[in-house]
């Protein structure tokens, strides 16, 4: 999930210097990278660059007194490439954010998978979730499983999280693509995808409504942020329809059948 070389930082003691261990060794994947000469009562930070793997395992061996102390962290670049190969096998690329899930064939031999994010080619893309892979044009043998994980914190107002559902552009639009699911739990959406382009998350339902903060209070922005075939719900009540325009098709519905109304400016009064 990160980039090999990275850096691990040890704080020895307490936030005021005390509890400090005075021997120990820390090791990642068996190697010991710290060494037991590195700590003492004088040494306050202990700082070694490392290298990971996909999953690296940390040990840590520490001699002093009781109540002694230390905190690790470690300062790492998500990967943003990963080999698949055609034994199949599961790749994580951006830290968490992106995962492939690759059948036994989908690729022949090995195929060195490169991510990006990218700016959103339209205004439907969920912020932080277009992501190009490449290389671009790669077709696989079967379909691969792709994972794009969002922030339900970030998202534009009035969309319903358990809308979401995966597209990929096609030179001026977006497409969804089959066997979509989400996973409110760890905020995810997964996907079927039979070749590499840009991809992202977008609502297939925003709700608009002028009185609810959750909601979108503009309907042209609700309506700007559904792809075609998209629903913007409106809530209960009179709204105007003030200078709105729809350039796709999409479906406007009452939230609640009947106890909504849109209306034109001029027969608003």
């Amino acid at each position: 999930r990160y980039a090999p070389d990275a850096t691990l930082r040890i704080v020895n003691g307490d936030a005021i210097g005390n509890n400090r261990a005075t021997s120990g060794s820390v090791l990642v994947d068996g190697q010991e990278v710290v060494q037991p000469s590195a700590f003492g009562k004088q040494i306050g930070s202990i700082s070694v660059p490392i290298t990971l793997r996909n999953t690296s395992v940390i040990s840590v061996r520490l001699a002093g007194s009781p109540g002694d102390q230390i905190t690790m962290s470690v300062d790492g670049r998500p990967a943003t490439t990963a080999t698949a190969f055609s034994a199949g096998g599961t790749i994580h690329l951006l830290g968490a954010q992106v995962t492939l899930t690759f059948p036994v064939g989908a690729v022949n031999g090995s195929v060195v998978v490169t991510s990006v994010p990218a700016p959103p080619p339209s205004p439907e893309a969920v912020p932080g979730t277009t992501i190009d892979l490449g290389p671009s044009g790669t077709v696989f043998s079967s379909p691969v499983t792709l994972s794009i994980a969002f922030d339900p914190t970030t998202l534009p107002r009035g969309t319903k999280p358990a809308s979401l559902r995966m597209h990929w552009w096609n030179t001026d639009h977006w497409e969804k693509l089959s066997g979509n699911s989400v996973d409110l739990q760890r905020g995810v959406v997964s996907a079927q995808v039979t070749h590499f382009t840009t991809f992202a998350l977008l609502p297939s339902e925003v709700e608009f409504c002028t009185g609810d903060p959750t909601a979108e209070s503009d309907l042209q922005t609700a309506i700007c942020h559904v792809p075609a075939g998209g629903t913007v719900y409106v809530c209960d009540g009179r709204h105007v329809a003030n200078d709105v325009t729809i350039d796709r098709p999409l479906t406007l519905a009452a939230e609640h059948a009947g106890m909504a109304t849109l209306v034109q400016p001029d027969t608003a009064s």
